[in-house]
C-alpha cells in the first residue's frame, strides 16, 4: 500500500512538472512570437500594450513556475496540510494572474488573425489546455482524498480553493477552445501551421481587386506631375504573388514624355521579350489609349523622357509575416537614362479598386468611349486599411499599405 501511495505521489509530481514546464516554455515562445512579428501584407506588428502585458505575465509565470516546482517537491517528500494548502493557493493565484490573462491575449490575437493560423498560438492553447486538465484532475483528487481521511476544517478550506480554482480552470479551457475554433473553425481536415501563402479563400478575401499603384510628385518642369488623389495602376497584387518564382519578382518600366502633351508607356521587362502592357497619350487632361508602335516611335524621337524603373518581389509567408510581403526598388532617370534623380518623387501604394470600376489597365475608362482617366481616391479606389479589415470583429489591418523599399533589389534604368 505504501509503495502504491509513493508511486502515485511520484506520478503526480512528474505530470505536474511536465505540465508546468510545457506551459512555461510556451509562454516565452508566445511572447517571442509577439515581439518578432513584422509588418507585411494585411498583418503587421502587434500593439505595444499587448507585448508589454505578455512580458509582465511571462515574468510572473516564471516566478510562480519556480515556486510551484519547490512546493511540488516538498509535497512529494513530506505530507503536510499547510504545504498542500499553500501549493493549492499558489496554483489558484497563478491561474488567476498569469494563465488566464495570457490565454485571453491569445484569444484577442486569434479574433483578429484567425486566417493566419500560427504554430505558437496553437502550442500555447494546447499547453494551457493540458495544464487545465492535469490541474483540474489533481485538485479534486487531492480534495476527495483529504476529505475521505477526515478533517472538516481542512476540507472546508480546500473545498473553497478547489471551487474557485475549478471555475478559473474551466474558463481557461473555454478560452482555449475559442482559440482553436477561431484559428481552425474545426473544419480543416488538417491544421496548416503558419500560412502557406495567398491562395484560395485568403486570395479572394485579401488581394482580389487589390493592385500596386504609383504616383509622381515633383516640381521639375520635365517630370510629369500628378495630383495627390491621382494614381496609375502598375500591376495587380496577384500578378506578383502568383509568379512561378516570386522571389525573382517582376520588373517594370514607366516612361513619360515631358508636358504639355504627355505620352505614357508601361512595359514588363520580366519576359524574354520586353512586353508592352499599355500605351497612352494625355492631351489637355484627356487620356487616350494608342497603338504600341505609335508609342515606340514617339519615344524614339525625343530625349525629354522620364523613366521610372521598378522591381517588385514577393517574400514568402513565414512566422513573422503570415501572408508574406512585397519588396520594391525604384530608380528614376531623365533624358534617356543619362541623368538620375531622387526616387522619392515616386510613391507606391496598395489600393483595392471598387467593384464597379474597371481595374485591369493603367488608367480606368470613362463613360466616353475610348477615353481614360487616372484612378482617384475615393471615387475609384478604396484604402487597404479598410479593405483588409480582419477577424470576427473586423479589426483594422496592421500591415503596411505599400511595398517595403529594399535598395538591395537590383534595378537599372530600362529604356
Amino acid at each position: 500500500m505504501a509503495c502504491l501511495r509513493s508511486l502515485g505521489k511520484l506520478i503526480v509530481l512528474l505530470v505536474s512538472l511536465i505540465a508546468d514546464l510545457f506551459d512555461f516554455v510556451s509562454d516565452w515562445l508566445f511572447y517571442s512570437d509577439l515581439v518578432f512579428a513584422k509588418d507585411g501584407l494585411v498583418f503587421g506588428t502587434h500593439e505595444d500594450l499587448i507585448i508589454r502585458m505578455s512580458f509582465v505575465f511571462c515574468i510572473i509565470g516564471s516566478v510562480t513556475f519556480v515556486g510551484e516546482i519547490i512546493l511540488n517537491f516538498m509535497e512529494y517528500h513530506k505530507d503536510n496540510d499547510t504545504i498542500e494548502v499553500i501549493s493549492e493557493f499558489l496554483t489558484f493565484s497563478t491561474l488567476l494572474i498569469e494563465d488566464l490573462p495570457q490565454i485571453a491575449i491569445n484569444v484577442r490575437i486569434a479574433i483578429c488573425r484567425e486566417e493566419a493560423t500560427n504554430t505558437v498560438q496553437i502550442v500555447k492553447a494546447s499547453a494551457a489546455m493540458f495544464e487545465v486538465i492535469v490541474k483540474l484532475a489533481f485538485v479534486w483528487i487531492k480534495y476527495f482524498i483529504k476529505r475521505k481521511q477526515g478533517g472538516r476544517e481542512s476540507s472546508r478550506i480546500r473545498k473553497g480553493i478547489s471551487i474557485f480554482t475549478s471555475v478559473i480552470l474551466l474558463t481557461i479551457l473555454g478560452l482555449c477552445g475559442t482559440v482553436f475554433f477561431l484559428t481552425t473553425n474545426f473544419q480543416k481536415t488538417q491544421i496548416e501551421f503558419d500560412s502557406d501563402g495567398l491562395s484560395g479563400e485568403e486570395s479572394d478575401k485579401y488581394i482580389q481587386g487589390v493592385g500596386i499603384f504609383m504616383r509622381l510628385n515633383a516640381s521639375h518642369r520635365q517630370i510629369h506631375n500628378m495630383a495627390d488623389h491621382q494614381w496609375i495602376r502598375l500591376v495587380g497584387l496577384q500578378d506578383v504573388t502568383r509568379l512561378s518564382d516570386p522571389s525573382t519578382g517582376i520588373t517594370l518600366s514607366c516612361m513619360f514624355t515631358a508636358p504639355p502633351i504627355v505620352y505614357i508607356w508601361v512595359r514588363n521587362h520580366s519576359t524574354p521579350a520586353v512586353d508592352t502592357l499599355f500605351c497612352y497619350k494625355e492631351d489637355s487632361k484627356v487620356i487616350y489609349r494608342i497603338p504600341t508602335q505609335n508609342c515606340s516611335d514617339t519615344f524614339s524621337m525625343t530625349s525629354n523622357i522620364t523613366t521610372v524603373s521598378l522591381k517588385l518581389t514577393y517574400i514568402a509567408p513565414n512566422r513573422q509575416q503570415p501572408l508574406g510581403d512585397i519588396h520594391s526598388n525604384v530608380q528614376v532617370h531623365l533624358n534617356n537614362c543619362t541623368e538620375e534623380v531622387q526616387p522619392d518623387i515616386v510613391t507606391l501604394k496598395y489600393f483595392r479598386v471598387k467593384p464597379e470600376v474597371k481595374d485591369s489597365m493603367t488608367f480606368t475608362s470613362t463613360e466616353s468611349d475610348g477615353q481614360y482617366h487616372y484612378y482617384t481616391v475615393p471615387d475609384d479606389l478604396m484604402s487597404v486599411r479598410e479593405a483588409w479589415r480582419t477577424g470576427k470583429l473586423m479589426c483594422e489591418s496592421t500591415g503596411r499599405d505599400s511595398p517595403k523599399i529594399n535598395r538591395d533589389l537590383g534595378v537599372t534604368c530600362l529604356h
